[in-house]
């Protein structure tokens, strides 16, 4: 009995003798570690002699907070923006702010940052910076996707840290998840250019070429795509911010019933876009695409492929200009042409070159000085008509709005006050030889937005000129001082 009680005095023993000692991986425990990633990122963000450029993109990520796929993420594309990071934790951020025809403001502001121990390590942007809580901001100060909820451009400040290195540093934002670079402004980026002239340039180049059009062309041998350039939120009747996403859309190859359609988001740089992630295309990968801003030769091209990408031209902005009869009618459930039964000339004139035209001729000469119709330019489609204020004063009298209303929405009931919402021209020509351009539904509504509605205040004031085959103080139904233009079609003059 003994000898077995000895055995197990000894059993533990043996079992400590042969437990192996595993010694530490690491000197520091995770928070120091944490601290000491912190200190190299900030270390590397400071030692960039001309700072890091940005491709940052805000809009919804590929899902929801949910957990559901987003079907359209990124829907602003990205936008370039320059940082230099400095002492007493200051940061510089630089971009091309703007939009036509106050595009050419190179902006800067300077705010703080904060390198954060979170779960993993942090930068965030902790103090105001107009530019880039422009993009964060649930109330964006142009109203975008105020509409919807004030979402605004859904936009991160505060990212988490992949990776960082002194040739790119990897983020993704905390909220929406999208993949954030940052990389050295250095010579193989700016191509000798100082930073104002790398974001001047890249804003000629992109309105010259990728926003001054709306549709193209991908073209690869015997296969062919149609690309749209991602609708445009309108902010104010002077311009629009235009947005980086193309959708690509092509017959499905096996023969199915419906079409391929694929959207990427973009960035610019001095030599063309590149994709936030690649294009599958015609069996083949597509990261960027190349510029050609030869006037006769406008088009991109893929690096070391055969695809091009050409824009659509309808008219020329040049060729829009001058006077019209514009044909409407005043109902907005009946879609034949024989109901537009009112017409009334107007002329098309200049307001940003390239850009906008002011419809004159719809108001009276008193109502008109206060504040014309703003159309937009598109090379597709010739005039696009968004829903704005179109002037308004302090005592609330006389304010005169455009809005856009879909089809079959009574009349006297407030229409959508989106700005986005609106219409788009269908250009053809007539049997004179006569350009014509039929005024449709630009898609942003679910209904279909065909009309837009004159008002002004007081109540039972008449903005319009006389119309022909209209009394001088025309009665539509709904509101009296509210006056409805369905359908419009601007028929070119010689």
């Amino acid at each position: 009995m003994k000898r077995i009680y000895l055995i197990l005095l000894i059993i533990p023993l043996f079992w400590q003798s042969c437990k192996i000692h595993e010694p530490d991986l690491f000197d520091q425990n995770p928070s120091e570690r944490l601290i000491q990633t912190l200190n190299n990122v900030n270390t590397i963000l400071k030692a960039a002699p001309n700072g890091w450029i940005m491709d940052y993109y805000p809009g919804v990520g590929d899902f929801s907070r949910a957990g559901a796929r987003n079907p359209n993420p990124r829907q602003w594309g990205g936008y370039t923006l320059l940082f230099e990071f400095k002492d007493n934790d200051l940061v510089t951020i630089r971009t091309f702010f703007g939009r036509p025809p106050r595009d050419g403001r190179d902006s800067s502001a300077t705010s703080m940052y904060q390198l954060i121990p979170e779960t993993g390590p942090v930068l965030s942007f902790t103090t105001f910076n107009p530019i880039l809580h422009y993009f964060t901001n649930p109330r964006n100060p142009d109203g975008i996707n105020r509409p919807q909820g004030n979402q605004g451009m859904n936009g991160d400040s505060e990212f988490i840290i992949m990776s960082a290195s002194a040739e790119k540093i990897v983020l993704r934002g905390k909220t929406e998840n999208n993949q954030i670079i940052l990389r050295p402004f250095n010579e193989s980026i700016s191509q000798g250019k100082s930073k104002a002239e790398y974001l001047a340039t890249i804003n000629f180049q992109e309105q010259n070429l990728i926003f001054a059009y709306s549709s193209y062309l991908y073209i690869d041998g015997t296969d062919t795509a149609t690309v749209v350039r991602g609708s445009t939120a309108v902010l104010d009747p002077d311009g629009t911010i235009p947005i980086r996403l193309l959708t690509f859309t092509y017959p499905d190859p096996t023969g199915g019933d419906f079409d391929i359609v694929i959207s990427r988001a973009f960035v610019s740089d001095l030599d063309g876009i590149v994709f936030y992630e690649p294009l599958e295309l015609f069996g083949k990968t597509i990261t960027r695409m190349n510029h050609d801003l030869t006037p006769v030769n406008e088009h991109f091209s893929v690096p070391g492929q055969s695809g091009t990408m050409t824009p659509i031209i309808a008219a020329r902005y040049v060729e829009l200009l001058g006077t019209y009869i514009m044909h409407f009618g005043t109902t907005t459930t009946v879609f034949a042409n024989a109901n537009r039964n009112r017409r009334l000339e107007v002329t098309v004139t200049e307001n940003v070159p390239g850009v906008s035209f002011k419809l004159e001729g719809v108001f009276s000469a008193e109502q008109e000085a206060r504040g014309p119709i703003i159309m937009g330019y598109d090379p597709a489609y010739g005039f696009t008509i968004n829903g704005q204020i179109l002037h308004v004063r302090a005592n609330g009298v006389d304010d005169l709005w455009l809005r856009a209303i879909s089809e079959g929405s009574t009349i006297g009931t407030t229409p959508t006050a989106a700005r986005s919402h609106g219409m788009r021209g269908d250009v053809s020509v007539n049997a004179e030889g006569r350009k014509v351009i039929t005024m449709v539904c630009n898609g942003v509504w679910t209904s279909v937005t065909a009309t837009f509605i004159l008002r002004s205040s007081p109540i039972g004031a008449n903005p319009f000129v006389t119309v022909e085959n209209v009394p001088t103080r025309p009665t539509l139904g709904g509101e009296a001082g509210q006056n409805n233009i369905a359908f419009p079609q601007f028929v070119k003059q010689p």
